[in-house]
């Protein structure tokens, strides 16, 4: 980055920094690459408010990263308590979601390698919370929560049309 623009940026309160040096000081520190179904979720464990960090701006930039070249689910974490996570998710391909099982699933068992939290947990999402166990016996992971009804539709047949 050109150094005058960094100066300016600095005058504002803008912090600037080379993406692969923050992708290494959070690897030394809280960033949990994982792969986790079909998805890749980049975990981020904070001590803050969730609030405090722009994930509609920074989300997009990191699930298009060259590191991830499959694209990257990217979710930050606040550990409320050893049965207790909030997170927020940029889903890659959708944006910000209300809620997304894999993100919330990863974070738990990463959580819980890291002797931070229990093997169950509560994880609230901006669209709910959800109950999950990862357990000792099998290793499985499983999901509890509610699900609601979104959205219907008709699709136009004519779209079908070339692959029928």
């Amino acid at each position: 980055m050109d150094e005058g623009l960094r100066s300016e940026l600095s005058k504002q309160g803008v912090f600037t920094v080379k993406f692969q040096d923050l992708y290494n000081w959070g690897r030394r520190r809280s960033v949990w690459p994982l792969q986790f179904g079909l998805a890749c979720c980049a975990i981020a464990m904070i001590a803050t408010t969730l609030s405090r960090y722009d994930l509609a701006r920074f989300g997009p930039l990191l699930e298009n990263h060259p590191i991830f070249p499959e694209r990257a689910n990217i979710t930050l974490a606040h550990i409320v308590d050893r049965g207790h996570i909030t997170i927020r998710t940029w889903e890659r391909g959708a944006g910000l979601t209300k809620a997304c099982g894999s993100a919330a699933c990863a974070t738990a068992v990463a959580a819980a390698r890291l002797k931070r939290t229990n093997r169950t947990v509560t994880i609230s999402l901006p669209g709910g919370d959800l109950a999950i166990e990862w357990r000792e016996s099998d290793d499985h992971v499983l999901m509890t929560g509610t699900a609601d009804f979104e959205y219907e539709g008709r699709f136009d047949p004519a779209l079908f049309a070339s692959v029928a």
